[in-house]
């Protein structure tokens, strides 16, 4: 599994229009599609999500986001710790999408890593949210170092 997308989900200030993040989603990808779901703010633990059809990436991604809300926190698939795709009702799954493209007002910084699944477009369907996409503009490789672990020892 690879890290292909990164989002953070939050409130926007009203006044600075900075994000102030609740929320932080992960997208692995290899054949199928995982993502992980952490809480930022209360002590919550993750939820992963595994088995997801890559077609599927987008509804399932935006059925995530609409889970997060506070309303939804009694809703059966929150309360477990991973949730398998297949068992999932697809229908139920687009309504939550289509509330979080067109109902939802939040923050969205999301980075979109190559070969990434997800798109720009992707993201530009949620109508009502604030939405800053980034894409890799550096990258650096390790140097190689002649250094050794024993060049790191300390005589006591």
């Amino acid at each position: 599994m690879t890290l292909t997308a990164s989002l953070i989900l939050g409130t926007v200030h009203p006044r600075r229009q900075e994000l102030i993040p609740l929320h932080a989603i992960e997208v692995y990808e290899s054949g199928t599609v995982s993502l992980c779901i952490r809480p930022l703010v209360d002590e919550g633990s993750a939820q992963t999500w595994h088995s997801i059809h890559p077609e599927q990436l987008v509804t399932t991604l935006l059925a995530v986001m609409a889970l997060v809300l506070p309303d939804f926190d009694q809703h059966p698939i929150n309360q477990l710790e991973s949730v398998d795709f297949d068992d999932l009702d697809l229908e139920h799954l687009s309504h939550l999408a289509s509330f979080t493209r067109s109902e939802w007002a939040f923050g969205v910084a999301a980075t979109l890593h190559e070969g990434s699944t997800l798109h720009l477009e992707d993201l530009q369907g949620l109508t009502q949210a604030t939405l800053r996409v980034f894409s890799q503009s550096y990258e650096q490789e390790p140097s190689a170092s002649e250094m050794t672990v024993d060049d790191l020892a300390v005589d006591y």
